[in-house]
């Protein structure tokens, strides 16, 4: 898992398939016996989500508010894998990691160690508690067979009705976030591509605006509409962003494609082989000029490609080679050049690529579009001085 994905976990809070807890002593000793248990409910619970890959974070307060480096050198991976042969059965598929970040968005996270559990996905059984937890001082009386599923951001006992469809394959329950979310795509893939392209651009210029406070530049002020390839027929739509509260040192240029269905490795190429050069204040809208004034800036540009279709890793780092990856899903950025014969004052610049791909309804677009934002909008290594040249 990825910094990217493991903020886009933490906003996006406990459901079904989420859940946090801020410590767990599971293994640690005869006090143990109460987390070994909630544990085993939980995993229990999170297997008969079938063949979606659920997660359980700890050293993530409920409410996500609070964070807490995890002490408990007993809950490895090799531990855990025991712990689930005898306790569930069938044993569910689970992996256990341990992580920390030294570059994060969210302070909280930077330098904490994580433990993070993957449990499936798996083909849909009838996941069950295989031993007596039982322990009345604590509350604790889970029992041998009882089967566990998730309602919501809740561990639950799940009826006669549930195990039944669990037994044949079925799911036990949907969620109404699932069944929403499904009924989305579905309408979506029914959709023509226009209307598809459509949406998906107007929902990224709403995400930008109204989410994280870029301010849409008006389209007179655009410059000459740029086009890496003719058949990507690419669109420059401005935004800007002050990015501390009135000193104007760095301005967020986003300029977003036309969406694309798909892109082949030489279309990759040829996207990345034009050249990016320094900008100076004269080739910024007049809009900008105004802000900016006298201060010094540096500017980053980035160029947002949605592509419907899924495009192998593989193929885009193939593509892009000669650009560097920042770690982020499919966020690569270039080396800026000189113009030639330019004696202008030069800005430091950046010139940026973000792969938008399998896109497969809005929401999940806007869900990977903010998880991308949240994780480059603090780096500064894409920026290139013009010394550098």
């Amino acid at each position: 898992m990825d910094y990217s994905q493991f903020s886009r976990i933490i906003q996006g809070g406990e459901k079904f398939n989420i859940d946090f807890k801020i410590k767990c002593d599971a293994f640690y000793g005869k006090d143990s016996f109460a987390d070994n248990a909630e544990l085993a409910k939980d995993i229990c619970a999170m297997a008969n989500n079938g063949n979606v890959a659920s997660y359980i974070i700890i050293g993530v307060s409920d409410d996500a508010k609070n964070y807490l480096s995890v002490q408990n050198s007993k809950l490895t991976d090799d531990a855990l894998q025991d712990f689930c042969k005898k306790n569930i059965f069938p044993p569910p598929k689970v992996n256990l990691s341990r992580i920390t970040w030294k570059r994060t968005s969210i302070p909280g996270h930077k330098d904490k160690e994580f433990i993070i559990i993957q449990v499936g996905p798996q083909p849909r059984k009838a996941f069950r508690i295989s031993t007596d937890f039982i322990l009345y001082d604590k509350q604790k009386c889970y029992r041998r067979n009882e089967v566990w599923l998730r309602r919501n951001a809740t561990s639950d006992l799940a009826t006669p009705e549930e195990i039944a469809n669990l037994v044949v394959g079925k799911s036990a329950i949907e969620s109404q976030e699932v069944i929403e979310l499904n009924r989305e795509r579905h309408d979506f893939e029914h959709l023509s591509f226009p209307e598809r392209k459509n949406q998906i651009n107007e929902s990224i210029i709403n995400l930008l605006v109204r989410k994280n406070k870029y301010k849409k530049i008006k389209p007179k002020t655009q410059p000459s509409i740029i086009s890496y390839k003719s058949n990507l027929d690419m669109r420059l739509g401005w935004y800007e962003r002050q990015l501390s509260k009135g000193l104007v040192n760095s301005i967020c240029i986003i300029n977003v494609a036309d969406c694309l269905e798909s892109i082949t490795k030489n279309e990759l190429i040829d996207l990345g082989s034009v050249n990016r050069n320094f900008k100076t204040k004269n080739d910024l809208p007049a809009e900008l000029l105004k802000m900016i004034g006298d201060r010094s800036v540096s500017i980053r540009e980035i160029f947002i490609i949605p592509i419907l279709a899924s495009i192998p890793k593989s193929r885009i780092h193939s593509g892009l080679s000669h650009w560097n990856y920042s770690g982020n899903n499919k966020h690569f950025y270039g080396k800026i050049k000189k113009k030639w014969g330019e004696t202008r004052d030069l800005l430091p610049t950046s010139s940026e690529i973000i792969i938008l791909d399998n896109l497969l309804s809005i929401s999940d677009m806007l869900d990977k579009l903010q998880s991308t934002i949240t994780y480059i909008e603090p780096i500064e290594i894409t920026i290139y001085q013009p010394e550098d040249s």
